[in-house]
């Protein structure tokens, strides 16, 4: 295990490797393991120029390359990887957690109630939570508008569950947003719940337009994704106003890079940067939980799909959907354009033609996998297929889904590889025959979108120093933190606390 300090001065996140200069590299990092790509034999040392990788090889070599203005990092054994991708991150809810009532403790219908009665006196217009999962109750049973109108009913209240596919609001909140009449009917009985189109019509209620509020918190998720390891990130599907904000930003704010995902029918702005506007998506479902997940009969959520399909047709993009039921993924398949399918918690039973690449979202096995048999039946051996899908050559990355899941691509990997939840459980693992190595778990996260997935000469410098070996063990896995992180050849991220050892050759 690596326990040294990393050498970084509180400067050098300021630092960037400057103009290419004729005398040699900016900046060489030297004493490390570097894996140019998983299962790749490492390297003890590279060098940056400019915003990319000039040179991989041995102390010696790199040091030979060096001059009187190249600056030294010895990283002392650290082990360096290419960046990684996470694959779907729904930027504006993550933004936005820090501004929310957590339900996410929250094990039943009255915990809810009494969270939000400590947090009315403090919110002066609507109240917006976020966590809650209704199989965390006693009785997993569709929550009401009644039971948060016991709470307030001249204050508006939407809470988000945990997924943010669905929404439950109490009744001034659906007057307000004017979706009374397109609550969900679940068993028969009308819910308090709100999802798709009128989830939409909610959340551009509760949008504070160009607020600096909006504006700080999508920063500081730049920052929480660069700690987490990451070098880029591509969005849940952007409103036209998100898409703005996000086009309004100073590039130079931009510390990561971002794919942005247009929502169906929004222009995609032009990119900036480190900032893209390169496909459509759509959000197809809710959970399977609440059996809202687009399976064969759900034609609704099938019609969004055909429509997205259609929209990403016209405007000459590669369409990326989320979806979690076994007929939203093969009407995605059946999408010419689609490019990823992110989730696909359930495959369809018979074989299919894929031209699209699957999304593992790791998060959700480790929620589902103690009720998915109960719910699904003997279409769970369908379900978060990893293994399978690798097999296949479908595996195209990784995800996240933040804020449902945690923005960490650690314990992604750590549930890919040991098909456990975090306490450790089942310790066989579930479906274990679906496990990954660690190796391959590694270049699901380094693929569908990320910049640089190998650290080679000519290649952009987007990589990160770890203080754990991945390929080690699934605790290593576990273990392992960002110490520092590089996009573009700049330090865009060092772990505080961390000593310096940074040093500038000087002749004698």
């Amino acid at each position: 295990m690596y326990r040294t300090a990393i050498a970084i001065l509180a400067s050098l996140a300021a630092f960037g490797c400057g103009p290419p200069g004729p005398a040699g590299p900016d900046m060489i990092l030297t004493g490390a393991t570097i894996y140019p790509s998983p299962g790749a034999d490492p390297v003890e040392a590279l060098a940056i120029q400019g915003n990319e990788v000039i040179a991989v090889g041995s102390d010696a070599e790199i040091r030979a390359l060096a001059s009187d203005d190249t600056q030294e990092m010895a990283l002392e054994g650290a082990v360096v990887l290419p960046g990684f991708h996470d694959a779907w991150v729904d930027l504006f809810k993550l933004s936005a957690v820090d501004r929310r009532v957590d339900l996410r403790l929250t094990t039943s219908e009255r915990d809810v109630q009494a969270k939000l009665r400590a947090a009315l006196p403090s919110h002066e217009g609507a109240v917006i939570g976020w966590g809650w999962d209704e199989r965390r109750w006693p009785s997993a049973a569709a929550p009401t508008s009644a039971a948060l109108d016991t709470v307030a009913t001249d204050q508006t209240i939407v809470l988000y569950r945990r997924d943010g596919r669905v929404a439950w609001l109490n009744s001034a909140a659906l007057e307000a947003a004017q979706v009374a009449d397109q609550t969900l009917t679940l068993n028969g009985l009308r819910t308090g719940l709100v999802g798709g189109a009128a989830l939409a019509v909610v959340d551009q209620m509760l949008q504070i337009e160009e607020s600096e509020l909006v504006r700080e918190g999508v920063l500081g998720a730049f920052r929480a994704a660069a700690a987490a390891g990451l070098t880029s990130i591509a969005t849940a599907p952007l409103s036209e106003q998100q898409a703005g904000l996000l086009a309004s930003l100073d590039p130079a704010e931009i510390t990561i890079r971002v794919h942005g995902r247009v929502a169906p029918g929004v222009r995609p702005p032009a990119p900036a940067g480190r900032l893209l506007f390169d496909a459509v998506g759509v959000e197809a479902d809710g959970p399977i939980a609440l059996g809202l997940a687009a399976r064969d009969d759900n034609a609704s959520s099938l019609a969004d799909i055909d429509a997205a399909c259609a929209a990403a047709t016209a405007a000459a993009l590669p369409l990326d959907v989320q979806v979690r039921g076994e007929g939203g993924v093969a009407r995605a398949a059946a999408c010419p354009v689609a490019r990823l399918i992110v989730g696909a918690d359930l495959m369809p039973p018979t074989d299919f033609t894929m031209s699209a690449k699957f999304v593992a979202v790791p998060g959700r096995m480790t929620h589902d996998m103690y009720w998915l048999d109960d719910v699904v039946g003997a279409d769970v051996e369908l379900a978060h297929s990893y293994r399978t899908w690798a097999r296949q050559g479908w595996l195209g990355g990784i995800a996240s889904d933040a804020p449902a899941n945690d923005l960490r691509p650690v314990e992604a990997l750590r549930a890919m590889f040991t098909r456990r939840d975090r306490e450790g459980f089942p310790l066989d693992g579930w479906r274990a025959t679906e496990r990954l190595s660690p190796v391959d778990t590694a270049r699901a996260a380094l693929s569908a979108g990320a910049v640089s997935s190998e650290i080679a000469p000519g290649r952009p410098a987007d990589l990160v120093v770890w203080s754990e070996d991945f390929f080690a063990s699934d605790e290593t896995i576990a273990r392992a933190q960002a110490m520092l992180v590089f996009v573009d050849g700049r330090v865009i991220y060092s772990r505080p606390l961390v000593t310096p050892n940074l040093d500038r050759r000087q002749r004698p």
